[in-house]
């Protein structure tokens, strides 16, 4: 092979304008230069690719034949540098996102929505679903960025940036048979139909160690599979909740719902981007993530 690609680089140039000057000007180098990558090509080639003609230069037979090859290689080249480009500068690609009910409802809508209106050429899929299954996708390199919200299974080994915590509270619907001046322990709140989601929800977790941190064995009347299905429920005056309160702070504000007093609440979770250390992450990514 030889020893400088460069020279093809220079052969390609003068083969096109089949002049010296106009190829130096183009690759903004000296005369010389590009006679003397001409000639070291042609000394490691063992041939003559160029001979003088009435208008410049003229390809020879080897000239020929090597130009057609590298003239399918240098657009080769130009296509994945242009590529790179719009990829680089954002002029297209996609971006794959997977998160959580809450976290896209009340922290990453927003972001998408102002990202896409700066880069409208990048693509973008939007995965819901829950934190294990999100940890599979994006262990599985099927999602770029993951936006988890703790507790995170175990086995998985992710780069997490912490941007934003979640409080759950106890609310209940304005007309329901209980006296909101009292402050509730955990233990007392039981005595009443219990709203939850349901066993398997990672946050559930953090409800039941409430109760049991408080010597109750926790027991709820109504489940559901997602907390986006809580807010109805209480409403309707069906019992207590226990829920993140980016979902009824409107509820609230209006007197719909009402936060009960307790002596506690359950621990605060924590909301993270995610990221896989073994991948590499591409340009939108990157500018996705500076958004937070």
């Amino acid at each position: 092979m030889v020893s400088n690609l460069e020279y093809y680089r220079t052969f390609f140039a003068v083969a096109n304008f089949r002049h010296i000057t106009r190829a130096a000007e183009y690759l903004c180098v000296s005369q010389s230069a590009v006679s003397q990558s001409v000639r070291k090509l042609e000394q490691e080639l063992g041939c003559r690719l160029f001979e003088r003609s009435g208008r410049g230069l003229a390809l020879t037979a080897e000239g020929e034949a090597l130009y057609s090859h590298i003239q399918h290689a240098m657009q080769e080249i130009y296509t994945g540098e242009n590529i790179v480009s719009r990829l680089t500068h954002l002029k297209s690609g996609e971006l794959q996102i997977g998160a959580t009910e809450t976290s896209l409802r009340f922290f990453v809508l927003d972001r998408i929505r102002s990202f896409r209106q700066k880069y409208p050429d990048i693509r973008m899929s939007v995965r819901g679903t829950t934190t294990t299954d999100l940890c599979r996708s994006l262990q599985d390199a099927e999602l770029e960025i993951a936006f988890l919200i703790s507790p995170i299974p175990d086995g998985f080994d992710f780069h997490l940036q912490l941007i934003s915590e979640i409080e759950d509270i106890p609310v209940v619907s304005s007309d329901f048979p209980i006296d909101f001046t009292r402050v509730y322990t955990p233990r007392e709140l039981q005595q009443y139909p219990m709203i939850a989601t349901a066993q398997g929800n990672t946050v559930r977790q953090y409800f039941d160690k409430w109760f049991i941190d408080s010597g109750v064995v926790p027991e709820y009347d109504f489940t559901v599979r997602a907390m986006g299905l809580m807010p109805p429920l209480l409403l309707s005056g069906l019992g207590i909740g226990i829920i993140a309160k980016n979902y009824v702070e409107d509820d609230i504000k209006e007197g719909r719902l009402v936060q009960l007093k307790t002596t506690s609440l359950p621990e605060k979770r924590s909301l993270y981007i995610a990221t896989n250390p073994r991948t590499a992450l591409p340009s939108a990514a990157r500018e996705f993530i500076r958004l937070f």
